[in-house]
């Protein structure tokens, strides 16, 4: 059975000024009210994406202090989202999910309400990277836990071949290594 196309979020709709640095700074009652007031606002263009980082890193690995990311509080901005309509699978451009920004910025509890939601694990962005595959290659074992509990592939190829699989084997991530090879077909 062919795979559901996912939505984009619309790129010519842009959040205010006020809306967006609420998501940035995870405060939930500003981006409530927000929401409340203009609902369609939540397809702005890579506005999900915002709940899914966390200001001030890059992305790219590492320890993220718990503070900083402010997970609980971007748990209930995500819910608004969905409450007032977004998709929990909704691209940007590069066909990067939520679920891409979870595994990039360690945010397993956000992952975890997209999954519930029905975001999509397996879901592919240019480079065929699964949410999956960024969460093992920044060792994020939180995330990758939630992933596969929600059906996410280890199998998944990128556009260079490679599998979360190999990418944990690559990195010596040996937990994370045998808890993929207990998903895998391979």
């Amino acid at each position: 059975m062919p795979r559901a196309k996912l939505p984009y979020c619309d790129p010519d709709l842009m959040a205010p000024p006020e809306l967006r640095r609420a998501v940035a700074a995870a405060d939930v009652a500003t981006v409530t009210r927000l929401l409340d007031d203009r609902p369609e606002l939540v397809w702005a263009d890579r506005l999900f994406l915002a709940v899914c980082r966390v200001p001030g890193y890059d992305g790219h690995g590492g320890e993220i202090s718990r503070e900083d990311a402010k997970e609980d509080a971007r748990v209930d901005i995500a819910r608004e989202f969905l409450r007032h309509g977004a998709h929990p699978s909704m691209r940007a451009k590069r066909k990067v999910t939520p679920l891409h920004g979870c595994a990039r910025f360690d945010l397993p509890k956000v992952a975890e309400l997209l999954l519930e939601a029905g975001g999509d694990p397996n879901a592919t962005n240019v480079v065929r990277e699964t949410p999956l595959y960024r969460a093992v290659n920044l060792g994020y074992h939180a995330v990758a836990e939630a992933l596969l509990r929600h059906g996410g592939d280890p199998d998944i190829r990128n556009s260079k071949g490679q599998t979360p699989v190999d990418r944990a084997a690559r990195h010596k991530r040996a937990e994370l290594l045998s808890l993929l090879m207990a998903h895998s077909r391979a």
